[in-house]
């Protein structure tokens, strides 16, 4: 379980697919439990990895959410020119 004040927002992600999406990514600063997959039928495994050691079938904007996250690049477009915005953080 996590509660809302325990999370901070790391990425905003603004991505064109097959329609606009807006992602936000969240680091958690605390927690109690085990993650649990809640939804099998979209999610095969379920496991802590490093960073730099992810399976290869990582969704593409998830993989480019953490590379993100690891550089410190808040506001993210994907699918718009990658357009990459350093000056904002959260």
């Amino acid at each position: 379980m996590i509660a809302p004040e325990d999370l901070r927002l790391k990425v905003t992600m603004h991505r064109r697919a097959d329609g606009e999406r807006l992602d936000f990514f969240f680091e958690p600063v605390a927690w109690t439990g085990e993650p649990q997959n809640m939804e099998p039928g979209k999610c095969d495994d379920l496991r802590w990895l490093p960073l730099d050691a992810l399976p290869d079938n990582t969704i593409p904007y998830v993989r480019e959410a953490i590379r993100c996250y690891r550089e410190g690049v808040g506001l993210q477009r994907v699918g718009m020119g990658m357009i990459r915005d350093d000056s904002f953080s959260i």
